[in-house]
């Protein structure tokens, strides 16, 4: 399998790049890793990720805008990583800062980011913010604001901060220093992404595009790098200038950015921000992919990103042939997500479609066995959520990609045949037989987290009963008030909360305390909600738990004849043997407190 994805590697590396003039070329430049020569058998599946112009790095920029946030307020209630954790130390760190600028930077985030989300706010813009930043210490904003995405442009504002924030704060020193600490986490993420871009590659047979081979139409001598419409322009005079195509070629980037200073499973995916470096075309959307992962890599999020650009390219490759079936994919589009398929193009719902179908079997090779119902459900359910996202062509490219894996052949070899094979009425026809698999996945799933939950909760109640036995009642109604908190209808827990409650009022001797009246009055409240407890219990008890309410009647009983109200507890006896001699009840204690009862009488 290694030698496979080798040999690609070497094969692609070693084409010129005037083999295929106007189209996309592989790399041109043979690693040094990949020179030739046959790797040892012992060599272990992975890819150094800069042979595929693939880096994973960390990025000063990228730092400062965190910190300034960690500052500005970013993750102060929801950080559950410790005091030990990077951005805890950070806040430390910097705990000395100017207090105007914490100030300003406080009331920024109050304003931009903690509004309308208090517990979780988003900070994709800002993550996005800090790659159209120059290096430091300028942090100056390099593209042109109108040209930004949406959210980075509502983030522009912080940029100046950012920069203040740089100069004032000593964050500088902070970032060579932490960085520098974090380098072993960065090579073994390069590692791990080594070995993700192998195993995708070997599943498609294929190598990113890491070049493109794009024409740009000049008027010679016009001094201008815009391009033209027409092939002949009129200057003076009614003169001609010749229009004279001309290619350029543009280099291919996937960044795998570690940013330890967020949570540590949190994700950004983007190739939506200006290239800096294309000075010819100002903005070159897609040749820059970013990954931008916590401290705990999130693979699937790197997956995804390099499925996006090892595949995307293939739309502009086979862009003939997409416009030849734009008019039926639209069609599609409009029949599965209406309205919204107005903001989507035939390569936009071909890209995405083709990268969800991919990383679907990826997923589902994954978990093995190739008939299993469960695991097949799960895909679908996935598929579907894609499907109805405008992802339209999923599961046509996803079911037409298994006789394409016993075939093992370049998956761009394959990509017209894709497209030629696709059948509107069927995929639209899908939405139908989505609904029964959804709904058998999602009461399965309902049922799984029930057992998962009542395990837990199982543990829990546990725990109390333990408790309870070892005279631990303040903890053991801590414990329960909790659960009840959580499951405010769980039966057991509120009969165990009645329980706890009753016991703690028994500890209560009014003769032996300096306040008699007052523990008589406290005494009188606890036994009061005891028996409220008890009621609570009883009404949320199942069919099943017929027991419990037998149990409660007694106990209730118990406590109402201790106050002197034996009528009434008369009739809780009563009720309880109208239950009758259930197992784990309390029928013979109601009989015998009945009996008690009308001996007094």
């Amino acid at each position: 399998m290694m030698n496979r994805v080798v040999a690609l590697i070497w094969i692609g590396l070693w084409l010129p790049l005037w083999a295929f003039p106007g189209v996309p070329h592989r790399p041109s430049r043979v690693p040094r890793s990949m020179s030739g020569q046959r790797p040892p058998q012992h060599t272990p599946p992975v890819v150094r990720p800069e042979e595929v112009n693939v880096f994973v790095q960390t990025d000063a920029r990228l730092f400062t805008v965190m910190a300034a946030l960690l500052i500005a307020g970013y993750g102060a209630t929801s950080d559950r990583q410790g005091e030990s954790s990077l951005p805890a130390r950070i806040r430390r760190d910097l705990a000395g800062i100017d207090r105007s600028l914490r100030a300003r930077l406080a009331d920024y985030y109050k304003v931009h980011l903690n509004a309308t989300n208090r517990t979780s706010p988003s900070i994709s813009g800002y993550v996005g913010l800090s790659l159209v930043l120059s290096p430091p210490p300028e942090l100056a904003l390099v593209p042109p604001r109108a040209s930004l995405p949406e959210d980075i442009r509502r983030a522009a504002d912080f940029a100046p901060l950012v920069r203040e924030f740089y100069a004032q704060s000593g964050v500088a020193g902070l970032i060579r220093s932490y960085l520098g600490q974090y380098q072993p986490r960065v090579q073994e993420a390069r590692r791990q992404v080594g070995s993700l871009i192998f195993e995708t590659l070997d599943y498609l047979h294929t190598l990113p595009i890491t070049r493109l081979a794009g024409r740009v139409e000049r008027a010679e001598g016009a001094g201008s790098e815009k391009p033209k419409e027409k092939k002949r322009v009129r200057g003076k005079k009614g003169e001609q200038r010749r229009v004279t195509p001309r290619i350029r070629q543009r280099t291919r980037r996937l960044f795998v950015l570690l940013n330890p200073l967020d949570v540590p499973h949190a994700a950004y995916i983007r190739n939506d921000v200006l290239n800096a470096a294309d000075t010819e075309t100002v903005r070159s959307l897609g040749d820059d992919y970013f990954v931008i992962v916590g401290s705990a890599a999130n693979l699937d999020a790197v997956q995804l990103g390099f499925l996006q650009f090892t595949l995307e390219p293939l739309g502009e490759r086979f862009a003939r042939t997409i416009r030849e079936h734009t008019d039926i994919i639209h069609r599609l589009a409009e029949q599965v997500i209406g309205e919204k398929a107005a903001g989507e193009t035939a390569f936009s719902i071909v890209n995405e479609s083709l990268v969800q179908a991919v990383r679907a079997r990826l997923k589902r090779r994954a978990r093995g066995k190739s008939k299993d119902v469960t695991a097949d459900d799960e895909t679908l359910y996935e598929l579907s959520k894609a499907y109805e996202r405008g992802a339209v062509l999923v599961f046509h490219f996803y079911e037409q990609l298994v006789p394409w894996e016993r075939a093992g052949i370049d998956i761009a070899d394959y990509y017209e045949h894709l497209l030629r094979t696709i059948d509107v009425e069927r995929e639209a026809a899908r939405r139908q037989t989505l609904r029964e698999v959804r709904a058998r996945l999602e009461a399965r799933r309902r049922t799984a987290r029930r057992s998962s939950a009542n395990a837990s909760l199982g543990q829990q109640l546990r725990r109390a009963d333990a408790l309870i036995r070892n005279g631990e009642l303040q903890r053991a109604r801590a414990l329960l008030e909790e659960i009840v908190k959580a499951h405010p209808h769980h039966a057991r827990a509120l009969y165990g909360l009645a329980e706890v409650t009753g016991r703690m009022a028994s500890r209560i001797n009014p003769a032996e305390s300096q306040d008699e009246d007052a523990a008589w009055e406290q005494l009188m409240t606890e036994l009061k909600r005891a028996v409220q407890f008890y009621r609570r219990a009883m009404a949320a008890a199942s069919p099943d738990e017929k027991w419990l309410v037998s149990r409660a009647h007694v106990a209730i009983g118990k406590i109402l004849e201790f106050v002197g109200q034996e009528e009434a507890a008369r009739s809780e006896y009563e009720k309880a043997i109208e239950l009758g001699d259930i197992p784990n009840g309390a029928y013979a204690e109601a009989k015998k407190r009945l009996r008690e009862i009308s001996g007094k009488t």
